[in-house]
């Protein structure tokens, strides 16, 4: 075991609590948007959380799925592929006698482990596409704003081989849906809402973002498509709205690796982030007001998409 330095000042920092790390040899053949501790705090801190509602519906439908009459009762197990710190993992806790949560960065799989408070969640780091669980083992494998950076033919074949005959997966993401002015009082009229499809793959754009990034403002739909699987159905959208400053939404945009890689490696000297408030800005009719003194309403939306194990295979 040893102490990486930059990571506990930076978590004592912001808690108090130390903390030790393995040294985990590291596969060059994975880029890890998430490695750099600070990016990986920043990216916790900013995140937005997930609606219980999504949980609910999930294990509402693996319920069904395996003829559950008692569904209070714990599933077996569970597996979070591309957990990142934790956020898509923990959720589930109360619903699995165990939850194993991976990933490729180390960054994020410590900060997991260091802020995990649930018994029977686990965190690993992996480094290749072979998932470190038995064969028809996981009654459940969640896939939460991943799934653009897998190989979609090896991640269909380990599902297959990982999960149950009556096991599930299931694939979501964070979508921004549409955009409002916070300050404006709905009373006699409607918000003017904006929808932000064009202004986030704009941004996608601008940051050299991994093409299935795309996927996402069109609800997961192209990867969908691509899947193989013929028990895929899509099971449906969440919508969630959440009242914050724009600089707070810009910020979760700051957040991103690939941003990340173009602000300090490629030196650019246009910020996207910027440019993504401007556009809003622009949208909203409100070019004249500074950022911090701008209030909106952000509609987040979180398309689910399930399938079962491929018995044909």
């Amino acid at each position: 075991m040893y102490v990486r330095k930059n990571l506990v000042q930076l978590l004592q920092k912001a808690s108090g609590f130390p903390i030790l790390r393995r040294n985990i040899m590291r596969n060059p053949e994975h880029n890890r948007l998430y490695e750099r501790d600070e990016l990986a705090i920043n990216y916790s801190k900013l995140c937005p959380s997930y609606p219980t509602k999504l949980t609910d519906d999930i294990i509402e439908h693996l319920a069904n799925k395996q003829g559950r009459i008692n569904k209070s009762r714990q599933f077996e197990r569970m597996l979070d592929l591309g957990c990142g710190i934790g956020l898509s993992t923990k959720i589930f806790a109360p619903y699995f006698e165990s939850i194993l949560g991976v990933d490729l960065s180390e960054s994020q799989i410590h900060l997991a482990i260091w802020s995990n408070r649930d018994r029977n969640v686990a965190y690993k780091i992996i480094n290749d596409h072979v998932l470190p669980v038995k064969n028809n083992s996981i009654d459940l494998l969640t896939c939460a704003s991943s799934l653009q950076c897998l190989d979609l033919q090896k991640f269909e074949k380990e599902c297959d081989r990982v999960l149950k005959s009556d096991g599930c997966c299931a694939v979501y993401t964070t979508n921004y849906k549409s955009i409002k002015n916070a300050d404006i009082d709905d009373n006699g009229s409607e918000r003017h809402r904006v929808f932000l499809r064009d202004i986030v793959l704009k941004y996608f754009s601008d940051i050299d973002a991994h093409p299935r990034n795309v996927a996402a403002p069109d609800g997961n739909l192209p990867i969908y498509e691509q899947l193989k699987n013929q028990n895929k159905e899509w099971l449906q959208s969440i919508y969630y709205e959440r009242n914050m400053s724009l600089n707070q939404f810009k910020d979760i945009f700051r957040s991103y690796g690939d941003y990340e890689i173009l602000i300090k490696k490629r030196r650019s000297s246009v910020d996207p982030v910027e440019t993504l408030g401007e556009n809003i800005k622009i949208a909203l009719n409100m070019e004249d007001i500074k950022d911090e003194n701008i209030k909106v309403c952000v509609e987040f939306e979180y398309p689910i998409f399930v399938f079962g194990k491929n018995m044909t295979v």
